[in-house]
């Protein structure tokens, strides 16, 4: 007997009457806010179980998991969108795509990873992470898959309900793992590995699109050269807006970056919304800057004049979360939190106008935008972090942040004919 699919789940396939690009973003957006409520539960609960240097081993494990699930992908979902733009697409389709795409590099990192953990190893080696991150990089990528499919697709509720049980689950586990007062950082790793994995397990009946048909060889080619083009400016984003976690283990401590991660975890809420509404829309964008009918400098004038509320708000209610809920010693985490929400709010500006730009400029200019931001960002962390610690941290992601808003800006104004755009 074939299961029953949820409302929610129902009507993968295109349909004439498909919900609408504000609707997908809200959705998305919806969904975001879920994993924003989450991660403030896990981040506050890992806090009090594994403390400032504990929570910077696991932020660290983290920040791994998810080049990983980047490099398996290879650009391909930041490519999705744009490349199927006027291609029929259903959602099942569309996330099959992608895990095909992920599947080489993903199946290689969990044999790696079964490999390192046959290795006998002490209780503090970084071998004991192994099996657990690949786990972790397979669940980042049925995640993302999840995601690009729903915005392609406009199938924002399906995102939805797997993001909120994934969270719930997660969630979950955080609050058993501080009650029982573990603290083992790869343990909690699991935790984020496990979630995704099981939920992907549980509606893979409800999800999956019988209907339809395999992509041929050459499509799939497209999509992987695409996405090539893209994966140096998504590393190189990826690389802008995680630099400081990376560098501040190597030139402060771990102790130091769980502080820092209190704060840009809060600072960071700026840029949620933002990119769901720039996922959502890239396909129409796309089909409008095709016949010149895009509204660049209004949709800019929108993401500025968010960026300054959201800046002020986050910077406020952040400050007094970090106060209130987080144990003394990250009360330093409230002193540095306005600057990067200052920091972060450009960095969404930035990612409206980088889809902007992307609908309009080949992927390579993008790319090369992304890295010299990326450059930047490393070689100002690498100034000024050791004399001044997380202010200097703070100081070059501002820096970082700022100059990509600018050239993202100007990519996407400047004048670009057409038939170059791709």
């Amino acid at each position: 007997m074939k299961p029953e699919r949820p409302p929610s789940l129902q009507r993968s396939d295109p349909a004439p009457h498909a919900a609408t690009a504000g609707q997908t973003a809200l959705r998305l957006a919806a969904g975001h806010g879920t994993i924003l409520v989450a991660s403030l539960i896990v981040t506050t609960a890992s806090a009090h179980a594994l403390g400032p240097s504990g929570r910077g081993e696991l932020t660290a494990a983290l920040l791994i998991t998810y080049i990983g699930a980047i490099v398996a992908l290879g650009g391909t979902d930041r490519a999705y969108p744009v490349v199927m733009a006027h291609e029929p697409v259903t959602f099942g389709q569309a996330r099959a795509d992608l895990h095909r795409c992920a599947a080489p590099v993903t199946g290689a990192l969990i044999a790696s990873g079964v490999a390192i953990n046959l290795v006998p190893a002490g209780p503090d080696s970084p071998a004991r992470f192994g099996l657990v991150v690949a786990a972790a990089v397979a669940g980042g990528v049925l995640t993302t898959a999840v995601r690009t499919a729903a915005a392609a697709t406009r199938r924002g509720g399906a995102y939805l309900v797997t993001t909120t049980a994934t969270q719930g689950l997660l969630v979950a586990a955080a609050l058993t793992l501080t009650f029982t007062g573990q603290d083992e950082p790869a343990v909690w790793l699991w935790a984020y590995a496990a979630a995704p994995i099981v939920v992907a397990a549980a509606t893979w009946p409800f999800l999956r699109d019988r209907t339809r048909r395999p992509r041929s060889r050459q499509q799939l080619r497209d999509l992987r050269r695409n996405g090539r083009r893209l994966l140096p400016a998504t590393l190189a984003a990826y690389a802008t807006q995680r630099g400081d976690r990376l560098l501040i283990p190597v030139l402060a401590s771990t102790e130091t970056l769980g502080l820092y991660v209190v704060a840009a975890s809060f600072a960071e809420i700026c840029a949620i919304p933002v990119q769901n509404v720039v996922d959502a829309h890239l396909t129409t964008w796309r089909r409008q800057a095709k016949t010149g009918q895009l509204r660049i400098r209004r949709i800019l004038g929108l993401a500025l004049g968010y960026a300054v509320v959201a800046a002020v708000v986050v910077a406020v209610v952040g400050v007094w979360c970090v106060n209130r809920l987080f144990p003394p010693e990250f009360a330093v985490s409230a002193e540095v939190l306005p600057l990067l929400s200052v920091a972060c709010a450009a960095w969404a500006f930035a990612r409206v106008a980088a889809g902007l730009a992307l609908v309009r400029r080949p992927p390579g200019q993008i790319s090369q935008a992304d890295v010299a931001t990326a450059v930047l960002t490393a070689v100002g962390l690498l100034a000024l972090a050791p004399p001044f610690g997380l202010w200097g941290a703070a100081g070059a992601v501002a820096l970082g942040y700022g100059t990509n808003a600018v050239l993202m800006a100007w990519l996407a104004t400047a004048r670009v004919p057409i038939e170059e755009s791709r």
